[in-house]
């Protein structure tokens, strides 16, 4: 029986594989930006004469902004659209990249790429508009293709901007003109995914929540834990600020410091006196049994999400430069990294050059695995018998006779224990879905599912 694709790809007469395509390559294009500078700061550190501690602050203000920008970005696709989100993102962010690229000092560099971390907050808005397109027994398959094939602009940054740099444009300013590049990519696709793109199918009413700022939630007990998940958030930028101040890496004066300690301050009772006014007729309304979800069930995919998606930013952010300090690769050409295969190879990786040629295009995976997986979830749901458990830097995909289960209380505890600390992030994540298995998968899957 020949192999039959759940949703007719290749069919660009239907609108909604139209708008699926328009949207997984907006989502490419965001992280082609968000990670167009990864390969090229060896280059950036030679050219504008950086410190290693700058580098290190590279690393952190590329990430600072996505935290806080996603909640507000989800805010605005609530209430202008994803199509209008979409195309003003894509537009502010290839400017910031222009600005990125024309940077004569270390303080603009800076300041471009913190407000760049602006651009991972993309993904927030192509979930929504897929699903407004799809219907639930395709949602899955759909938003695994634009999260997948998105995804994989970070490893096409990774090949192509050492290219292009050395390569086509050459000289000192090489690695200018290619982020440059990346920057009128999308300033041009921000009209084209304007122009071509809808909210919602033709005739279809696109809902606007009444209330905005916060999610609905359904009891007192949840509300309290609502704003006590929110607290990590701010506590996260407020460690990166720290690390950025005299007392860490010393980027930033202590003035600057106090200045960023109260704008996050501000943000967070702001984000919290929101959650107050959506859901403060709790405090006189009881909602009923039937309309009620528990809040927990979020805070799970939250901390699922934190573990899968915090270790691959941080592994598709570090892993050049490591390559280039630890193998001497530089971004022009791959050397013969069999002249560094060592005698002490009893780790598997440090002797053979092959595998860590293979590790340095693992994103690559991305491109069939997000697909496949969301594919499953939306024709099985999150369930204890599909669930693995997949940890970065070598743990845990238990065997047939080694699968999770109530006796085990998930991950075995002996084998956690060897986990690095992320590993241990996402055993602990695995752990908390099988316990609550009748998880609501909010977005395509409406209803608990069955036991």
């Amino acid at each position: 029986m020949a192999f039959r694709f759940p949703i007719p790809l290749m069919n660009w007469q239907e609108p909604r594989i139209r708008t699926l395509h328009f949207t997984w390559m907006a989502f490419f294009i965001t992280f082609l930006i968000w990670f167009a500078h990864v390969s090229l700061m060896p280059m950036i550190k030679e050219t504008m004469m950086l410190t290693d501690k700058q580098v290190k602050a590279f690393l952190i203000l590329n990430v600072a902004l996505t935290i806080p920008a996603r909640i507000l970005i989800g805010i605005l696709v609530d209430k202008y659209g994803p199509r209008r989100s979409y195309s003003i993102l894509l537009l502010i962010s290839g400017f910031l990249c222009l600005g990125f690229a024309a940077a004569q000092t270390f303080e603009q560099l800076a300041v471009m790429r913190f407000l760049l971390g602006f651009t991972g907050a993309g993904f927030v808005i192509g979930i929504r508009l897929v699903s407004e397109w799809f219907p639930a027994r395709e949602v899955g398959i759909a938003e695994g293709i634009y999260g997948g094939w998105g995804n994989f602009g970070a490893a096409v940054a990774k090949i192509s901007m050492p290219i292009l740099a050395i390569s086509v444009f050459g000289g000192e300013f090489g690695w200018r003109y290619a982020i440059a590049l990346t920057g009128v990519i999308a300033i041009i696709y921000s009209a084209v995914f304007y122009h071509n793109v809808r909210d919602t199918p033709k005739g279809a009413t696109y809902f606007k929540p009444k209330k905005t700022g916060g999610l609905e939630v359904t009891s007192k007990g949840d509300l309290v834990f609502y704003m006590l998940v929110n607290l990590p958030i701010y506590l996260i930028l407020y460690v990166l600020a720290w690390r950025l101040s005299p007392t860490g890496l010393g980027i930033i004066s202590a003035t600057f410091t106090e200045a960023c300690y109260g704008i996050i301050t501000f943000l967070m009772v702001w984000q919290s006196w929101k959650i107050w006014q959506v859901n403060r007729h709790l405090m006189t309304d009881v909602i009923p049994s039937t309309q009620r979800y528990k809040f927990k069930q979020v805070a799970i995919l939250n901390l699922a999400y934190m573990a899968c998606f915090g270790s691959e930013i941080a592994v598709v952010s570090m892993l050049p430069m490591f390559y280039g300090e630890t193998f001497g690769l530089t971004p022009g050409r791959w050397p013969d990294l069999r002249s560094h295969r060592s005698s002490q190879g009893a780790d598997g990786l440090s002797g053979d050059p092959d595998r860590r040629l293979r590790a340095a295009v693992a994103g690559q995976c991305r491109l069939g695995h997000r697909p496949g997986g969301c594919r499953d979830a939306g024709h099985l749901g999150i369930r204890a018998g599909r669930l693995r458990c997949r940890v970065l830097g070598g743990a845990a995909d238990p065997a047939p006779h080694d699968r999770p289960d109530r006796r085990h209380g998930g991950c075995l505890r002996q084998r956690r224990r060897r986990l690095p600390a992320h590993g241990a992030v996402v055993c602990f994540a695995h752990d908390l879905l099988l316990r609550n298995r009748r998880l609501v998968c909010t977005g395509f899957c409406r209803r608990p599912l069955p036991r």
